[in-house]
């Protein structure tokens, strides 16, 4: 039997995708983080224009209505909406990523060329 640690998954994970616009992500807690109650960090890196972020398994959908360069970072740190420090929360539709346990699905929309998208969260048990 392949244990946690074996895949990679500690308490406290953060996933790295490179270039990729369909990945999962697993949430081993057996409580849903949602960014209004529990510590969320999503980092964008690289060129967009209307980035838009989709858990296909909660429905939640996150959009940046600006663009970015490949040195720019999109950090969505709980509910704040942030390019290189700076809030773009108008921006933005103004909506959250959550988290379920188990797998969240995601697919990326308007990323250009390379990128870089990281979550950073920790397991949360009931």
């Amino acid at each position: 039997m392949t244990t946690w640690g074996e895949l990679g998954i500690t308490e406290k994970t953060t996933y790295w995708i490179d270039n990729q616009t369909s990945f999962s992500i697993y949430n081993a807690g057996d409580k849903t983080i949602d960014p209004r109650e529990l510590p969320l960090t999503i980092t964008f890196r690289g060129e967009s224009a209307n980035l838009t972020i989709i858990n296909k398994t909660t429905g939640d959908t996150w959009q940046y209505t600006g663009t970015t360069v490949k040195s720019d970072f999109l950090v969505l740190d709980g509910i704040r909406s942030l390019k290189n420090g700076v809030s773009i929360f108008s921006d933005t539709n103004r909506k959250l990523i959550t988290l379920v346990p188990g797998w969240n699905d995601f697919t990326i929309t308007g990323a250009s060329g390379y990128f870089e998208i990281t979550f950073n969260f920790r397991f949360y048990y009931l």
